[in-house]
This record gives structure tokens, sequence and C-alpha cells, in this order.
């Protein structure tokens, strides 16, 4: 009997965790840096470079994060219990930001990075629950095409969702990975937020990576080429102020890298022109309509030039009581 049962131990496979305790290990040390800024004061001459510094670093290591995250062997169960695992952290982080500490000092600081982790482990288990579920790798490219038009509707056309949701800065503040900003004042204990990532950039990123690992494809060229990419897209943000989608490059990137390893039937060709043409259509239709009557603002902004950030937009700063966290571009959605 004890041989039988060691060779049935033997058959179960063993999971590697290391990519989810890497992924953990990104996530605490950003949070980490975030703390630690809140507790530094720079001169105004280094605030220009260490905003792009400082953009460029939280921008950088949830890529790297997710990219980690996207080698594990994601099943749906492990993937349910990141999303609720997250969404009950950020949760419970913002109730108690809002109700409790509201938004001022160390504990405000705290529970921040604390949401911000719970932001990133839920979008990383929808990802991984959307990129486990695709059966074949010719699907990613119709959903890429589609998430690229769709995200320039969301957020360049006059009436894209996107455009109203920047006018809210409890949502801003709440739902958005934010990108710290250093500041020449006195130091509170809370970093300001001088840019958002959405939501929806992370998700799909992550659902992209996941899949490129499942089906074999070139998961490292594809995430040296994304991590470039969008900080480059950042900083072009940040000096223009202009607020642009972020799945555009994403999904652009990603077809790209691995073009030669996609086959596509002829039908899948013709499936993949009407998505083209349905996106025109769309896009046509967006930046054919009047503009949308903006949100009314929570706080009266003071006139101020605005930081920009990915998905990557530009928006005004806001004083706000014992501290001033500056309003910025909320993401994707």
């Amino acid at each position: 009997m004890s041989e039988i049962q060691t060779l049935e131990l033997r058959s179960i496979p063993k999971i590697d965790f290391k990519p989810l305790g890497k992924f953990a290990l990104c996530l605490a040390s950003l949070e980490c840096l975030r703390l630690g800024l809140g507790f530094l004061s720079f001169p105004k001459s280094l605030l220009p470079v260490l905003d792009l510094l400082i953009a460029a670093i939280f921008l950088a290591v949830p890529i790297v994060a997710i990219y980690l995250a996207g080698s594990f062997k994601w099943k749906p169960s492990s993937a349910i219990l990141f999303i609720l695992a997250g969404v009950a952290v950020q949760a419970i982080a913002v109730f108690l930001n809002l109700k409790v500490f509201q938004g001022r000092g160390v504990g405000a600081g705290i529970v921040t990075s604390v949401s911000q982790i719970g932001l990133q482990t839920w979008c990383v288990g929808l990802g991984a629950l959307l990129g486990s579920s695709v059966r074949e790798k010719n699907i990613l490219i119709p959903v890429a095409i589609f998430l690229v038009f769709f995200d320039v509707f969301l957020v360049l056309t006059p009436i894209g969702p996107t455009q109203q949701l920047m006018q809210n800065t409890q949502i801003l503040q709440n739902a958005g990975l934010q990108i710290p900003k250093p500041t020449a004042g006195p130091a509170t204990g809370k970093v300001a937020a001088g840019g958002f990532i959405g939501p929806a950039d992370l998700v799909f990123l992550g659902a992209f990576l996941v899949s490129i690992f499942r089906f074999g494809m070139r998961a490292v060229k594809t995430f040296r080429a994304l991590l470039i990419t969008l900080i480059c897209y950042l900083f072009f943000v940040f000096g223009t102020g202009f607020a642009l989608p972020a799945l555009v490059p994403i999904g652009i990137v990603m077809l790209f890298v691995n073009r030669k390893e996609f086959v596509l039937t002829k039908d899948e060709w013709a499936s993949t022109g009407v998505i083209i043409l349905l996106g025109c259509g769309l896009l046509a239709y967006g930046f054919s309509q009047r503009k949308a009557k903006p949100l009314p603002p929570r706080v009266k902004p003071p006139q101020a030039s605005p930081t920009g950030s990915s998905n990557l937009a530009p928006s005004p700063k806001v004083v706000a009581p014992a501290y001033s966290p500056a309003k910025a571009s909320q993401g994707s959605h």
C-alpha cells in the first residue's frame, strides 16, 4: 500500500507558485516606495526630472509584475480567487480611506497603498480568467483590433464616457492605478497622485500575456516591446498633456511582435475585416457627435498647469484639506 500511495503522490503535478511570489514582491516593493515618497520633499529644480522618473517606475513595475504573473499556470479557480481577494482588499481600503482617515495623513497613505495592491490583484485575476478562456490564439487578433478601436472611442471621441469620468475626482482617486507625484512642499505621509492608469489597461494587458504564455508565443519579446513602448507613450503624454488610450499601443505591439504566430483562414480574414469596418464606423460616429456637457467638478481647480498620465490623460490639480493631491488622468476606462 505504501508503494501505491507513493506512486499516487508522485503523479500529482506540482504547482510552481514562484511567479505569483515574484508578482507579490513587485507590488510590495512598489507600495513601499510609494509610502516612502510621502515622507520626502524634493528641491523644485528636480521635480520635472523626478516626475518622469517616478512615472516610469510606477508604470514599469506593474508591467513586470503582470508579466511574471502571466507565466503562472492559471486555472479559473485561482483566477477567481485573485479577483475576490483583490476586490475585497481594495473595497475595505477605500472605505477606510474615505470614512476613517478621510484622505489625510499617514493612515491614508497606508490604506492607499493597500488599495493599490488590491486593485492590481483583481485586475491580474480578471485578466487571467479572460486569457485562460481563449481557446485558439487566432481569436486574439479580432479581440485586440476591437479593443484598439473601442479604447479610442472611449478616450478620444467627444461622447466617450472616459471624458466624463475624468471630471470625477473621487472615481479617479479610488478606481485607477495611481502614479505618485513628488512634492517640494512639507511631507504629509501621503504622496499626491500625479496620474492614473485605468484598470482595463491592466486587465487586458494581463489577458494578452496569459494567452501568449499559454500558446507558447513570443512572451519575452512581447514584454520587452510593451515595456519600452508604454514608457515612451507615457513620456509623450507627460510632455504634451494629451489624453491618449493605452490599449492602442498594447494591442498593436502584441499583434506586431507575434504576427508570425498567427495563421488565419479566409473566413478569419473576412471576420477580421468586418471588425475593422465596424471599428471605423464606431469612430466615425463618435467623432461626428457634439461634445457632451462635462460633469461639474467636485472641487474648484486652481490655475495650474496639468500633468498627464496613462490612459493616459492629463487633468487639473485639485486642492483638498490637509494635502494637495493632483487629479490626474484616468486610465482607459
